[in-house]
């Protein structure tokens, strides 16, 4: 079993080449997600940096949406402005995924800024009423 991210300098090697597919099984994302929330701020730049451009699939996959929900409550500011610029023109398409409408609720949740919510609102900007149309999804927009 994988140790922590702190207990060992190998565990960053085998983390930087396997983290967006352990983030995509259960069992993974569940390991994942205890890291995350013991985790230092240095390990969560880390894992954004490993799986930034794969944020997207990430949030729409049955595990992953999990562990991005759980990487964003462990964010700073300028780490989750990092995440929102990765998934920067995907916003609407997995915000219509029916896994990816759960990490999007999880952005509104927790911005806590106006740079923030100007990005979210301009990948929105004109699919507001698109958005309202999708069946059983809902997106409180804080």
């Amino acid at each position: 079993m994988i140790k922590s991210f702190e207990e060992s300098n190998n565990d960053f090697n085998i983390l930087s080449t396997n983290l967006k597919d352990i983030a995509q099984t259960q069992s993974g994302s569940r390991f994942l997600q205890k890291q995350l929330t013991k985790g230092s701020p240095d390990f969560i730049e880390f894992v954004l940096k490993q799986i930034g451009s794969y944020l997207p699939e990430l949030m729409t996959n049955d595990y992953g949406n999990y562990f991005c929900q759980r990487l964003l409550s462990s964010c700073s500011t300028t780490q989750r402005l990092f995440f929102i610029n990765n998934i920067k023109g995907s916003i609407v398409k997995i915000a219509k995924d029916s896994k990816g409408i759960h990490t999007i609720q999880s952005i509104f949740d927790v911005i806590t800024n106006e740079d923030e919510e100007n990005l979210l609102a301009g990948d929105l900007k004109g699919h507001v009423f698109e958005l309202s149309m999708v069946p059983n999804k809902v997106l409180i927009f804080g």
